[in-house]
């Protein structure tokens, strides 16, 4: 499977039930276990995790489990797989004309009033933020981690794709970090 981190967490992973991301306070945080392993919690619930192999990441919440992909050369799109049934469900383009566009392997939108904005690092509407990233720490023993707070606007909370789009965005901030 990988590297002694991945074979103790994926055990770890199979015991875990994680919470339903639409109870979830308003306030939640990535935090870094390992180099390659993080945790969506907040206090002491966990709300999913974010296994990364290379530039590919295993992504997991109650509601499903994704594997992530990113790929293009000039165009860098992150591919979106679901694990369960491995069926792409679709992608999004880290640039051009179609960033930040959650669209379905046809190409059609799929949440045609959301973009996902790397300069913001977060999911807006064409008014305001949705999910919002925020660079987060609590102690100096924290500073060397990379850990952000997530904030959860609360008119999305019952959006049937909430625990995937906190997964893309931090799949795709986390990558553009492990890639400096």
């Amino acid at each position: 499977m990988g590297d002694v981190n991945s074979r103790i967490y994926a055990s770890k992973e199979e015991l875990i039930n994680y919470e339903d991301i639409s109870r979830a306070p308003a306030r939640l945080r990535w935090m870094q276990l390992t180099s390659s392993v993080f945790e969506l919690t907040a206090g002491e619930h966990s709300f999913g995790s974010l296994q990364f192999q290379g530039s590919r990441a295993i992504g997991t919440a109650a509601d499903g489990k994704w594997n992530f992909d990113l790929g293009g050369f000039l165009q860098k799109r992150i591919k979106i797989r679901e694990l369960k049934t491995l069926r792409d469900v679709g992608s999004i383009a880290l640039g051009g004309a179609d960033a930040g566009v959650l669209v379905d392997p046809g190409g059609s939108a799929r949440l045609s009033t959301l973009v996902w904005s790397q300069r913001q690092r977060a999911w807006t509407s064409e008014y305001d933020w949705l999910i919002r990233f925020q660079p987060g720490g609590e102690s100096s023993a924290d500073l060397f981690k990379f850990q952000y707070d997530v904030e959860l606007d609360n008119s999305i909370r019952n959006l049937r794709e909430l625990s995937l789009l906190i997964l893309i965005g931090w799949y795709a901030l986390a990558l553009t970090r492990r890639n400096r």
